[in-house]
C-alpha cells in the first residue's frame, strides 16, 4: 500500500508538473517550491493520504480489516494505473507543449 501510493503522488505530481510548468521563474527554488504545480502535488498528495485514513477508518468495523486493506489496495493500483495511462498517452504533446 505504501508503494502504490507513493507511486501515485509522484505520478500525478508529474502529470501536473507537465500541465502547468512555470518556466519564467528567477531562479530554480522558486520553480520548485512557489509554482502552482508544486503545491498542488503537495497538496494533492496530503489529500489522497488523508482520504485513505477516512475510508480505513471508516470501513474497517464494517468489512473487518482483510477486506478493507484488500479494497483500499486494489482503489490506488486503478489511480495508478489511470494516471499512469494518462502519463503514456499525454506527456510527449503536453512537453512539446513547453515553451522555453
Amino acid at each position: 500500500m505504501s508503494i502504490l501510493l507513493i507511486f501515485f503522488t509522484a505520478a500525478f505530481g508529474l502529470l501536473i508538473n507537465l500541465k502547468y510548468p512555470k518556466m519564467n521563474a528567477s531562479s530554480d527554488t522558486e520553480v520548485v517550491k512557489q509554482s502552482m504545480s508544486s503545491m498542488i502535488s503537495v497538496f494533492s498528495g496530503m489529500g489522497v493520504f488523508i482520504l485513505s485514513l477516512v475510508y480505513i477508518s471508516s470501513l474497517i468495523n464494517i468489512f473487518g480489516f482483510t477486506i478493507t486493506i484488500y479494497t483500499h489496495i486494489l482503489i490506488l493500483l486503478l489511480l495508478d494505473i489511470l494516471v499512469y495511462i494518462i502519463l503514456k498517452t499525454t506527456s510527449q504533446k503536453d512537453y512539446a507543449n513547453i515553451n522555453v
